[in-house]
């Protein structure tokens, strides 16, 4: 920082004009304005060099350096190609004052000899052997071997890599209680009415407001009116139906102060947008509309798979365009093919990663789409035209396609925080987001601008961009990243007004954040939860270290004890993030002719089967059902090469996709209601019976008012060995008929690592 209202942005090489010293400085939790490059001897003073026309000139103020008593001292520029210390002495190396300022010094090298040098380390150094240490840490410098800082020559960065800003602080907390728990009231955004195109937005701190409309001819301004109840107002004779348009905020620079700073933002209740700085769509959406009999899935029958668009389609065996392996469309032409991997599979929901406007810079940009920049828009990057809002029929296309495969769409949504840039930031800092007690931005996402769940307006915001997705897109359902950052009471707030729109609503929420978990009452909610529980317990368990209790819990759908319906878990192995499950279980290295070895395969088998007979929600990944690997990367948020599925791959690993495919029609069918119940099973249905060496028999008795008398036996050896597995007596002297697995032996002795499920009759 250079004083309490300015500071500095060092990139990486010169600016080339673009957004991102601003992306930088919102990353920070801060608002810029005024960015420009700082004067060349000021560069020169921060990173020890600037070029000035052919030549770049090497430079000390001897006055930063106070302590050193540097006015009589001779200083010399020491690197590599000098030898260092050898410099000293050497009037080749000196720095000389420069014109008549003799603090001053520096040494000048003709550009095109210091190009030949490429990137070397320097330092400054008096004749009495004194090293200069960089006074910014941050700028070009790094540590050397020894502990100490050096100077980083760096041809990209010539003195034209670090800009000085205005830092805009707004009216920070000052009348915020006034508005802080209002509700707005009324619609939103742009609508078309009888009387005109009526424009609408929250900012009751604002100082002014202007719609800035984008017309043929050129940019037009409107002030905008500001009314009692905080909202800010303008209605035009015109018809402006796809017309892009932005508002001009102005708020005050500093508290007490007079002089005021503009922001251009993109409206947050924006049906579509052109790319993720704007500018919005004036777009009427209309209602979608029912063209088919899909009914989504019960909550206990639910069947996951999470996916994202790109990974999808990228190497799709499907004729496609390069553009459409990277759009909502191309999903669409695929999910109407029989031979899609998605309609084959039989899971019977589809949660995808989130699709609402993110801050991709480019349309090739590989992107999770965690930043979200606007909650009502869905991604200009996956559509075929950014600037007409097709995003919006696409989008509503590859629902309707979805569901005609009979899938139910879960979006994966965002609400937390927001990516860059951060319009609603510059809507009013502190009406959306959390600070602490000094002002600044909370940070328990981990992406440094946590959303103020508290303020009537977010909870506004969120609720109504929930209610768009359901009745102009018909999804079916949301999964809420970091859920315990909007709060259990937001989450509830959210259940109650979406039940009255959509009854059948699949609610799923991230159960943690950095700042902790969700409270227990959660569970009188009909939220879903992952449970990180599942995963790492299963894993345990298949590799051996794991405990017979924790698994026959889990069969029975009590792994995560507060749930007070076994549906309340989503249970996994495996999601986006964090490493795929085959990378957990054995190393890319361990892999030949491209699979993993075969008693791996066998725990891998073992886990899945575990997974989608156990009551609760099963979710997997996509790709996982072939055993995807992202050869051992932890973090793939950017690595759209990792995390594309390779289709080819199914002919090495047919066996375990067939394995995955017949798990889940076993859960499917009748039999399986028992792994999928809806309530919990009363004890004295089951009966579990712990083996030697971990193995597992559990038996799941039908309800009794049943036609025929039956119940499931389940045998579980994790081991690596065969075992003879003690059966409880009902199983003996029963007609016998095994519905997954195979037997060459009697009932009760199973191979290694395997799992069996049996279907005993009378």
């Amino acid at each position: 920082m250079e004083t309490i209202n300015k500071g500095l942005v060092f990139l990486e090489k010169d600016w080339d004009g673009g957004r991102l010293p601003e992306d930088l400085v919102e990353e920070s939790g801060m608002i810029g304005s005024t960015f420009s490059i700082i004067e060349s001897e000021k560069s020169a003073r921060l990173g020890g060099y600037v070029k000035r026309g052919g030549e770049v000139h090497f430079l000390v103020n001897k006055n930063d350096y106070p302590s050193l008593e540097l006015s009589k001292e001779r200083i010399f520029l020491a690197t590599d190609f000098n030898g260092w210390t050898e410099a000293i002495g050497e009037p080749q190396w000196e720095l000389l004052p420069k014109n008549s300022e003799e603090n001053i010094i520096q040494l000048s090298i003709d550009w095109k000899v210091a190009l030949k040098l490429k990137t070397f380390s320097f330092k400054f150094v008096t004749e009495r052997k004194v090293w200069l240490e960089p006074n910014d840490p941050i700028s070009r410098s790094e540590i050397n071997e020894l502990g100490s800082r050096n100077f980083i020559f760096n041809p990209q960065r010539t003195g034209q890599d670090i800009l000085c800003f205005e830092l805009m602080e707004g009216p920070r907390k000052e009348n915020l209680d006034r508005w802080i728990n209002v509700v707005p009231s009324g619609k939103f955004g742009y609508e078309q009415t009888l009387e005109g195109s009526s424009f609408r937005v929250f900012a009751p701190r604002a100082v002014t407001v202007d719609l800035l409309l984008y017309k043929e001819k050129g940019m037009e301004r409107y002030p905008m009116t500001r009314m009692h109840d905080g909202c800010w107002e303008i209605t035009l004779l015109d018809n402006c139906e796809g017309l892009p348009y932005k508002y001009s905020v102005h708020q005050v620079t500093r508290k007490g102060e007079s002089e005021l700073f503009e922001k251009e933002v993109v409206d947050p209740y924006a049906r579509a947008m052109d790319g993720r700085n704007g500018p919005g769509l004036a777009l009427t959406v209309q209602p979608s509309e029912k063209k088919h009999s899909f009914r989504t899935p019960q909550k206990q029958d639910l069947i996951i798979l999470e996916t994202h668009i790109r990974d999808l389609l990228t190497n799709a065996p499907i004729p496609l365009s390069e553009m459409e392996r990277m759009e909502f469309r191309g999903l669409s032409k695929w999910l109407q093919s029989e031979d899609c991997y998605l309609r084959k599979l039989g899971v019977n929901a589809i949660e995808i990663q989130p699709i609402h406007e993110f801050d991709a810079r480019t349309k090739e940009e590989y992107h999770w789409g965690y930043m979200s920049v606007n909650f009502f828009a869905p991604s200009s990057a996956y559509a075929s035209n950014a600037k007409d809002g097709s995003a919006v029929h696409e989008f509503k296309s590859l629902v309707d396609r979805f569901h005609e495969a009979e899938l139910a769409v879960i979006i994966d949504v965002v609400y937390n925080h927001v990516g860059v840039p951060s319009h609603l930031s510059f809507l009013d800092r502190e009406l959306y987001f959390s600070t602490d007690e000094n002002g600044n931005l909370n940070n328990h996402s981990g992406c440094g601008n946590d959303i103020n769940a508290e303020s009537g307006a977010v909870r506004r915001l969120v609720i109504d961009s929930l209610v768009s997705m359901i009745n102009d897109f018909d999804v079916d359902g949301f999964r809420f990243d970091l859920g315990e950052l909007l709060g259990i009471n937001l989450l509830s707030e959210i259940e109650d007004e979406l039940l009255k729109v959509k009854p059948d609503i699949i609610l799923i929420a991230e159960p943690w954040s950095f700042r902790g978990r969700l409270p227990e009452k959660i569970n009188q909610t009909g939220y879903s939860l992952w449970s990180d529980n599942c995963r790492e317990k299963l894993l345990h368990f298949v590799r051996g270290n794991g405990k017979q209790c924790e698994i026959i819990n889990l069969l029975k759908g009590r792994l995560d004890e507060q749930n007070t319906h076994p549906w309340q878990s989503i249970n996994y192995l495996e999601s986006h993030d964090d490493l795929t499950f085959i990378d957990r279980l054995c190393s890319p290295d361990d892999w030949k002719n491209d699979r993993p070895p075969a008693p791996v395969i066998a725990q891998a088998k073992l886990a899945i089967g575990l997974l989608l007979l156990s009551p609760g929600i099963p979710m997997i990944a996509s790709g996982q059902d072939y055993l995807r690997s992202k050869n051992g990367v932890q973090n793939t948020y950017q690595r759209g090469d990792l995390n594309a599925l390779d289709y080819n791959l199914f002919r090495e690993t047919q066996d375990f996709h067939n394995w995955t495919k017949e798990l889940i029609s076993l859960r499917s069918s009748k039999e399986g209601e028992l792994f999928r119940p809806y309530h919990f099973i009363a004890e004295d249905r089951y009966i579990s019976v712990k083996g030697p060496h971990d193995t597992i028999a559990h038996i799941i008795f039908a309800e009794n008012n049943v036609s025929v008398s039956y119940c499931l036996l389940l045998l579980v050896n994790p081991s690596e060995q065969e075992i003879n597995i003690p059966l409880p007596a009902i199983c003996y002297g029963k007609k016998e008929t095994i519905l997954l697995g195979e037997s060459d032996s009697i009932l009760g002795t199973m191979p290694p690592l395997c799992l069996q499920v049996w279907k005993i009759i009378g």
